[in-house]
């Protein structure tokens, strides 16, 4: 079995999540040459790098966002949703953003593109 790392959000991502208050510690950070590079006592003041993973967390336990990122038919796309958590279903049920599709033949990349697309709407939606 193949060992992927974790895609990281991309450097524009990195910086909207900054400005949204992101402060969970990261093994990876940018550089000034907006470079992936591992964290350390010397890099700490670099931009955070999360891998979208962890950036998915966050929208979750500080915004209560949940990002879906889900394979329709045979793998020939994917569409990402976002759910608001928190209210019941007496309450009208839980808001669904649709943040878009990804279509092509599933593989890797296209989750992780998907899944960046995802993170990037919700930032927006916390930015409402």
């Amino acid at each position: 079995m193949e060992n992927k790392k974790l895609a990281l959000v991309s450097h524009e991502l990195a910086e909207k999540l900054k400005e949204a208050g992101y402060d969970w510690w990261c093994s990876d950070c940018y550089d000034k040459h907006k470079r992936p590079m591992p964290t350390n006592d010397v890099t700490l003041n670099h931009l955070f790098a999360p891998s979208q993973e962890l950036a998915k967390q966050w929208f979750l336990k500080k915004h209560r966002l949940y990002i879906e990122v889900t394979m329709w038919g045979d793998g020939i796309g994917i569409t990402v949703m976002i759910k608001r958590i928190g209210k019941r279903e007496s309450d009208e049920g839980t808001p669904v953003y649709p943040a878009g599709t990804v279509n092509g033949n599933f593989d890797f990349d296209q989750y992780d593109r998907a899944l960046e697309l995802g993170l990037l709407e919700a930032h927006k939606l916390i930015k409402k």
